[in-house]
């Protein structure tokens, strides 16, 4: 039987949360290699698989459960850690994510960030300046749990 550092693991989080940081610890104390971070994004590495419930950009499609299982066999067949954010592809694919990897014995950790509040804001600041925006003046910002 193999030790807990010899089994990969997913780390499961949303955007903004410290995931990349502690997947960087994570990392340092398991045995298995780590692939890129967001591995399923359409861009990256396991992008093909996601290209089975989501062929093009925001368009969902219907997916026989045995055929992104197998995809996802073929892709986690080899042990590696993976980091990936929760928030922005089909739930099909997390589920099957989940349930294929499981099968395979891979452990799982979950990251979420206890301010949601703090969190959106944090997302918004970076994804309004990729449209071409302005980070917003301090001051415009307030806390949520305190605003009247």
């Amino acid at each position: 039987m193999t030790g807990t550092r010899d089994r990969p693991f997913i780390l499961w989080t949303v955007r903004r949360t410290g995931g990349t940081a502690l997947m960087a610890l994570l990392t340092r104390l398991s045995t298995c290699p780590t692939i890129q971070h967001e591995p399923f994004n359409r861009n990256r590495k396991l992008g093909h698989v996601t290209a089975l419930v989501l062929p093009e950009e925001g368009v969902a499609r219907p997916v026989v459960a045995t055929e992104l299982d197998a995809a996802l066999r073929d892709a986690l067949a080899r042990p590696k850690n993976i980091k990936h954010c929760i928030d922005h592809l089909p739930s099909a694919l997390y589920m099957a994510l989940l349930r294929v990897a499981s099968e395979l014995g891979y452990r799982h950790a979950v990251l979420f960030r206890r301010d949601e509040a703090a969190r959106a804001r944090s997302l918004a600041w970076p994804l309004q300046r990729a449209r071409g925006g302005r980070r917003p003046p301090r001051n415009s910002t307030r806390n949520c749990a305190t605003a009247r």
